[in-house]
């Protein structure tokens, strides 16, 4: 089917399609090793957002850990997901 075609489903199909929750699916992996694959499950595309800023603050955490307060920049953020092997979102 050419991809501009939406498939024609019978209108009880299409109440059943718009009335499923949506999620976000992120897939991480940390390193080149397969065992650092890992992924969440959100509600919506902001909570996988926060979820990705979580965890970002807990590798800080885990890098800093006798510091009471860390700060960041959203620049800092994007420098740990250029650092990741693979990230992935599924909306």
């Amino acid at each position: 089917m050419p991809p501009d075609v939406a498939p024609r489903l019978p209108p009880a199909r299409r109440r059943l399609q718009s009335h499923r929750p949506r999620h976000t699916i992120v897939l991480i992996q940390k390193s080149s090793s397969t065992a650092t694959r890992t992924y969440y499950d959100f509600e919506t595309k902001t909570k996988a957002l926060d979820g990705i800023l979580k965890i970002y603050e807990n590798t800080l955490k885990a890098l800093h850990p006798t510091k009471p307060t860390i700060t960041y920049e959203l620049s800092d953020v994007y420098a740990f997901m250029d650092e990741l092997t693979d990230i992935s979102a599924l909306v």
